[in-house]
């Protein structure tokens, strides 16, 4: 996806954080991320529960970490692939809708 069309898509989803970063073997990925509180961890893994089912409905998975009261959200794509893609930000939005 083309760098303006990702500032473009970030204004619906303005608490997320774009980032580059390269492996050892030198590959380059292209990640967006955002980290939820939550009152407990009862909450937050409720929130995990839902961002599942919504990720099975989608068929398109992030990578979830929940620690404590805190859940990341985190889509992470290489770059060789294509890069963030329209379905991650629509993603995103959804998961965003819902916290």
């Amino acid at each position: 996806m083309k760098p303006e069309r990702i500032q473009i898509f970030l204004l619906l989803i303005p608490a997320w954080v774009l980032e580059a970063s390269q492996t050892l073997t030198g590959a380059v990925s292209q990640s967006m991320y955002r980290t939820y509180e939550f009152a407990n961890a009862k909450e937050a893994i409720e929130f995990v529960k839902w961002v599942a089912d919504l990720a099975a409905r989608c068929e398109h998975y992030p990578e979830i970490a929940c620690a404590g009261n805190a859940v990341t959200v985190r889509f992470n794509v290489p770059v060789e692939a294509g890069g963030l893609s329209e379905k991650d930000f629509r993603v995103a939005v959804m998961i965003d809708g819902m916290a």
